[in-house]
């Protein structure tokens, strides 16, 4: 399912505080972006009834999730509205490696390194030198939900076979399909279930004594259209990833609005045509070589 050549080629193969507590003045912290999509878990709001009460109507939990790509507006800005504080504009992807673990080098290095992915990956032909050993697998049109229904056999395999090598790492670069699958629309119910499943198939890789970093997924023009950054279905899984990394003490390596370039007001990003192939989905070789400042240093890419 996945080879490995000795001198490292790869090829592809099938403490919550309530808002205001602590703070001088009794003054609430500014919401992030983070926070106002992910509502009801940062403050003790529902995100539907706070969108539903903007709009007047009843808001679906999913769409309240969504509200950026729904309506139209901004996530943050629809929180900060209500709570009456001011958006934290300084809140940026730097934010998402500190709170996650780290940057692109966080974790151990990793002896051998397991690297999973779809199209994105088996175009970006990653290579790595010695001594350290890379497998790739890398299958066109995978989803993380397929994915997972083997996983922990794969994974297991894998590390089985690395003998007595203990610094192991796995790094994902997975969830584009889901969030963008063919011929259907977004359906982030069954994202979240998925996610909730990859939540412990985490848990149980680290249990091997591996490390695991996921890669963000990237966005698509042929299916975002002239959306910003925010309101796009990469944005929002995005943000799920790196809270469950958070929560799974793993490493989230964020690169969607690295493809991206700033539109009028600060912080609104729209996706930069340069960095994408003619198909509006993968990326062109100018993307892959703006996302490598940010991959962990030790890849790099073959003459592909």
């Amino acid at each position: 399912m996945w080879g490995t050549q000795p001198d490292g080629e790869s090829f592809p193969s099938p403490d919550r505080r309530r808002p205001g507590d602590g703070e001088e003045g009794g003054g609430r912290p500014p919401v992030s972006p983070t926070a106002a999509i992910l509502a009801e878990v940062s403050v003790a709001v529902d995100g539907a009834d706070i969108l539903g009460e903007i709009l007047g109507e009843p808001v679906s939990p999913a769409a309240a999730i969504l509200a950026g790509a729904s309506v139209g507006v901004d996530g943050a800005d629809i929180l900060g509205e209500i709570l009456g504080d001011p958006i934290d504009t300084d809140f940026g992807l730097g934010d998402i490696a500190e709170g996650s673990g780290g940057s692109p080098e966080a974790g151990p290095p990793g002896s051998a390194v397991l690297l999973i992915g779809d199209s994105m990956l088996s175009r970006a032909d990653f290579r790595c030198d010695p001594p350290r050993r890379l497998s790739v697998c890398a299958v066109p049109g995978l989803t993380l939900s397929r994915w997972l229904r083997s996983s922990a056999t794969e994974v297991r395999a894998w590390v089985c076979g690395k003998g007595e090598l203990t610094d192991l790492q796995v790094i994902l670069w997975l969830g584009g399909n889901d969030v963008y699958p063919r011929g259907a629309a977004f359906d982030p119910v069954t994202v979240v279930a998925t996610l909730g499943r990859l939540k412990e198939t985490i848990i149980d890789t680290r249990s091997l004594g591996c490390a695991v970093t996921i890669l963000g997924v990237t966005p698509r023009p042929a299916r975002d259209g002239g959306r910003v950054w925010e309101s796009t279905p990469a944005f929002w899984l995005e943000r799920a990833l790196c809270e469950l990394c958070r929560e799974t003490d793993s490493t989230f390596v964020a690169l969607g609005r690295r493809l991206c370039r700033r539109e009028g007001r600060k912080r609104r990003f729209k996706m930069d045509g340069r960095f994408f192939s003619a198909d509006g989905v993968h990326l062109s070789a100018a993307g892959y070589r703006r996302l490598m400042d940010y991959l962990p240093g030790w890849l790099r890419r073959g003459r592909r």
